[in-house]
C-alpha cells in the first residue's frame, strides 16, 4: 500500500501505511482526547462515523479506510525488506 514517484537522481520514495488492531487491553485504554501539535485528539469509530460525524485534517485517512472497507490487501511487515 503506498505511491512511489522517481527522483532525477534515481530514488525512490515510497509512502507507507501501517495497519494495526488494538489488544483486549488496547481496547480499554482511552484514545488521545487533548489536541496538541500533532493532532486534534484521537477516537474509536466506525467507517459511517467517519463519513458522517469526524472531521480530519485530510482525506487520506479516509481513501484507506474505504481501501480496507472494500477488501483491500493488507501486506506483511516482512514485505518491507532491504534487498541489495
Amino acid at each position: 500500500m503506498g505511491q512511489a514517484s522517481h527522483s532525477r537522481n534515481h530514488l525512490v520514495k515510497i509512502r507507507v501505511v501501517f495497519f494495526a488492531e488494538p489488544s483486549q487491553e488496547g481496547l480499554l485504554q482511552l484514545p488521545k482526547s487533548s489536541p496538541d501539535f500533532e493532532s486534534a485528539g484521537a477516537c474509536w469509530c466506525t467507517m459511517e462515523e467517519i463519513e458522517s460525524q469526524i472531521k480530519l485534517r485530510g482525506g487520506e485517512p479516509k481513501k484507506w479506510c474505504r481501501y480496507l472497507e472494500n477488501g483491500g490487501t493488507i501486506y506483511p511487515l516482512e514485505l518491507l525488506i532491504e534487498r541489495p
